[in-house]
């Protein structure tokens, strides 16, 4: 039985077979299984460093400490007249 509204068309859902539902199990559980390795690695780096910044944050700011170390040289070189644009 389907029903038109508008341009789109709703069929009832038909009944699944006991395969679909064994594959569908089986990828749920597949995925409960990666989301708690994801959150046992999350976890892990929460405890190894507690309130301190991961190593790829470490990475960034120290690239963005750097960036703006030579941007204020050569900001100071422009004023000085030694650099010019």
């Amino acid at each position: 039985m389907s029903e038109e509204v508008g341009e789109v068309v709703y069929e009832e859902p038909t009944p699944r077979t006991a395969a679909e539902e064994t594959t569908e199990e089986a990828e749920f559980d597949q995925l409960r299984r990666k989301s708690a390795r994801t959150s046992a690695a999350q976890g892990e780096m929460r405890e190894a460093e507690p309130g301190g910044w991961t190593p790829g944050q470490r990475l960034i700011i120290a690239l963005l400490v750097l960036l703006n170390i030579i941007v204020i040289g050569f900001g100071i070189l422009v004023l000085t007249g030694r650099f010019a644009l």
